[in-house]
């Protein structure tokens, strides 16, 4: 299992959870406690963390929480956080741009994330990756459906990462890793029991 953690306030965090067949079996809201008690009763191997490059770590309460989040997970559920020329570990933490993979998946003018066009630019194009999502996970509440997709991108880094299908990229002093785009055709994502997918 694969795990996509995106921070949607100082209590909460907004949670993916996919399966070894790129399906996203889980979207929930969790409090640092239920994200530990998830972490401990599962067997999830890559945990894959939003980081705003754009903003001071510093700065950005996201990017400082999310930093104290992968503290924790170290320190208590043995996660380590991934290094350049690292061998994967058991239980293994990366970071990733999920805007980055937006752009290079959608490969025209990305619309703001905070729009009803950009969400659903977003949408639509989320399943052309092969991530198998079922609509009905997803929150009518806008400002939650965009920490979801967010979510569901982190869970699919975490997956790509275990599976070798991923480039690294550098930035200034550190680096994320971003999922290798390969588009998978309509008639290949869609089957009856995934017709929600389309």
């Amino acid at each position: 299992m694969f795990l996509g953690i995106e921070y949607y306030n100082s209590y909460m965090f907004l949670v993916s959870v996919m399966d070894k067949s790129s399906r996203v079996v889980q979207l929930s809201q969790y409090t640092l406690e239920g994200l530990f008690y998830l972490l401990d009763h599962s067997n999830l191997r890559v945990v894959a963390f939003n980081l705003d490059f754009n903003l001071s770590f510093n700065t950005s309460l996201s990017n400082r929480a999310l930093k104290s989040l992968s503290k924790n997970l170290a320190e208590y559920f043995e996660f380590r956080t991934v290094q350049r020329e690292d061998r994967k570990s058991f239980r293994s933490i990366v970071y990733t741009d999920v805007e980055e993979f937006f752009k290079r998946i959608i490969r025209k003018e990305l619309q703001p994330m905070n729009t009803p066009e950009g969400v659903e630019q977003r949408l639509y194009n989320i399943p052309k990756t092969g991530i198998k999502l079922n609509r009905n996970l997803l929150s009518k509440n806008r400002d939650i459906l965009q920490r979801q997709i967010k979510a569901i991108i982190l869970s699919y880094t975490a997956y790509s990462y275990y599976t070798n299908n991923y480039e690294i990229l550098e930035e200034e002093d550190s680096f994320y890793i971003i999922p290798k785009y390969k588009y998978i055709p309509l008639k290949e994502r869609v089957s009856p029991e995934n017709s929600l997918l389309k």
